[in-house]
């Protein structure tokens, strides 16, 4: 959960940027804000699942390098 917060307020942070330098101008003002926080879940969470398939990789590769090194210290 803490991750996703973090990916979501940075997406918040980076979609108001673009927002405030004329990106307003695909919404309308009245909803500014719910449209900007709508549309941050989204790749907030694409980028969260990205984040736990890297964390997935990487503990899946030292589980290999693990067994490589039992392999290694049978065959001697």
């Amino acid at each position: 959960m803490k991750a996703f917060l973090a990916s979501y307020v940075g997406w918040v942070i980076f979609l108001f940027c673009f927002m405030f330098f004329g990106g307003s101008l695909l919404f309308d003002n009245r909803h500014f804000y719910a449209a900007l926080l709508v549309v941050a879940l989204v790749p907030a969470v694409i980028t969260l699942l990205f984040y736990r398939q890297s964390e997935e990789i990487d503990r899946l590769k030292e589980r290999i390098q693990r067994l490589e090194e039992q392999i290694g210290k049978e065959d001697d």
